[in-house]
């Protein structure tokens, strides 16, 4: 009888979270404890049985998020051919980024305020770096860190939502932009 309390409390706790990032997704902006009762079809006190408090609430969806896309992040071989690499970096990257695109931009007009976002956000950063720097180890410090920019999910962002760009131009120039930053050093 316990172990089924349990197991309904944990997939209360997924199904608030889950109710959190969906109305991220539709709007954008953080939402309240009522609305995400809502959407989850609870009571809000729920949210605060589940969790201490929004913050707790939203580094729980942040983990949901992470495990939904980015295991998609995958190491490249070091020893291909550079085109090769920077094709399977623009793949994943653009796929991923363009799946979070709405979630991550929310998370970082909340990452001055909350320090679980934040913390989040520098470690999908550090996440991300790495994968180049593992990809390009023949990369000097400047090109590692221009390249850095140039894969950042800001970037991708800058070309879909600032320049209004479709996900196949904005692709073809985060393609570009990438590897004038590697073939340089070449």
């Amino acid at each position: 009888m316990a172990d089924r309390r349990v197991l309904r409390g944990e997939r209360n706790a997924e199904a608030i979270a889950g109710a959190a990032i969906a109305l991220i997704e539709e709007k954008a902006t953080w939402p309240t404890a009522h609305q995400v009762a809502d959407r989850a079809g609870v009571a809000p006190r729920s949210v605060y049985h589940h969790f201490a408090d929004m913050e707790s609430l939203m580094a729980t969806a942040a983990q949901i998020q992470q495990q939904r896309h980015w295991n998609r992040l995958q190491r490249i071989d070091p020893d291909v051919p550079v085109r090769s690499k920077i094709e399977a970096l623009v793949e994943q990257r653009c796929s991923v980024y363009e799946e979070i695109s709405v979630v991550r931009r929310a998370a970082t007009l909340r990452e001055a305020e909350s320090p679980v976002i934040a913390g989040m956000m520098a470690e999908s950063r550090r996440a991300l770096r790495r994968q180049i720097s593992h990809a390009f180890p023949e990369l000097s410090e400047i090109r590692l860190d221009a390249f850095d920019a140039a894969a950042s999910f800001e970037t991708w962002d800058h070309f879909r939502r600032h320049l209004g760009r479709s996900q196949a131009r904005a692709k073809r120039a985060f393609a570009w932009l990438i590897a004038s930053v590697v073939e340089e050093e070449q």
